[in-house]
């Protein structure tokens, strides 16, 4: 899934970054290390986390911080291309038409 960030979003991690830096230079790159990682897993995964309070959105937790990453998500559509048993699917070829 592609993810966008917000300009706001980006802002946030800086800033938080930055503030940690104050004390901890290092954890301040783990912090963001961390946010990013996070973020690349939610974009393979986006219904990881809990329910979000704002309607159409999720939580996650970043892992061994305490910060919340809010995402908004929307699934634009799936192709459904068959259905069979497990060991004998058969994909149809050719054009499968539009959503």
């Amino acid at each position: 899934m592609r993810v966008e960030w917000l300009e706001r979003a980006l802002k946030n991690v800086e800033d938080e970054a930055s503030y940690i830096a104050l004390e901890n230079p290092k954890a301040a790159n783990d912090f963001s290390d961390a946010v990013f990682a996070s973020v690349d897993k939610l974009a393979r995964l986006p219904a990881m986390g809990r329910k979000g309070r704002v309607r159409n959105t999720r939580e996650w937790a970043v892992p061994n911080w305490s910060y919340l990453i809010p995402i908004e998500y929307a699934v634009i559509a799936f192709k459904f291309l068959a259905c069979s048993t497990h060991g004998s699917a058969h994909v149809p070829s050719g054009d499968v038409g539009e959503i």
